[in-house]
């Protein structure tokens, strides 16, 4: 499997990397568009119907992410998630 990577195209997705480039990206680096316009879409479906209830509406999507990424560590969803 190879992991090629499209720097520009990365760099285009992710508009924080005009101004600054993190070195230490784990847990601070600029999100990507995509990111963004995902939790965007959280939060008005949170103001519009509620937490709880836009969790559970993305139940299905979150267990398919839980899966894929299990899938590409060669990994549980249960290990991925910190659930049992």
């Amino acid at each position: 499997m190879s992991a090629d990577i499209d720097v520009e195209r990365a760099r285009r997705d992710t508009p924080g990397t005009a101004n600054v480039a993190h070195l230490h990206n784990a847990g601070a680096a600029a999100p990507p568009r995509q990111v963004t316009d995902a939790v965007i879409v959280e939060l008005h479906r949170e103001a519009a119907i509620g937490g709880y209830e836009a969790a559970s509406a993305a139940g299905q999507q979150v267990e398919h992410i839980y899966a894929a990424i299990a899938r590409l560590l060669a990994s549980s969803p249960a290990s991925i998630s910190g659930w049992s």
